[in-house]
């Protein structure tokens, strides 16, 4: 009996500190995730570094990948997202989120729209302007669509699949 409440103990602290499982805690998440929720389309294709506002956003996800700046806004204006969220809990994820936090996404194609602050963390919701170079690239990894010619994807692509794109 002493095992299993040492085992319950010592699970219920690591989790703790699990991104996971602390983020409903964060309410700057849980209000970019609503505020998205009510942005246009409905079909938002949203670029982050984690599940919590795409699912809430009721979107799809892409996932930002650990690339050069220059890589990822070619990869981002390959794609085209709706939005991009970036949050200063993920700046160690990629090499350049805690720069665009503080001085902004070096492209005119991704303004930023919102910032929600909380006591640790702060949030910033970028519109991307631009559209897609290639629209059927999505359409290589989520080949359904909806009666307006809108993928309809529930999963990221492959990381090796996200990663294939030519430098500007």
């Amino acid at each position: 009996m002493l095992l299993v409440a040492l085992i319950a103990v010592t699970t219920a602290r690591g989790s703790s500190i699990v991104g996971e499982f602390t983020q409903m805690r964060d309410y700057e998440l849980r209000d970019a995730s609503r505020w998205l929720a009510n942005q246009p389309p409905d079909a938002k294709l949203i670029a982050a570094m984690g599940d919590v506002p795409v699912y809430y956003a009721r979107g799809r996800e892409l996932y930002l990948p650990w690339r050069s700046e220059s890589q990822v806004l070619a990869y981002l204006s390959k794609l085209g997202p709706d939005y991009l969220v970036l949050r200063s809990e993920d700046a160690n994820r990629a090499p350049d989120i805690a720069s665009w936090l503080e001085h902004g996404i070096p492209s005119e194609c991704a303004p930023l729209v919102r910032t929600f602050e909380g006591p640790e963390d702060v949030l910033g919701v970028y519109r991307w302007k631009c559209g897609a170079s290639d629209p059927q690239w999505l359409n290589q990894w989520c080949p359904q669509q909806d009666r307006s010619g809108t993928p309809l994807c529930t999963a990221t692509p492959p990381y090796v699949q996200a990663t294939r794109f030519s430098n500007p």
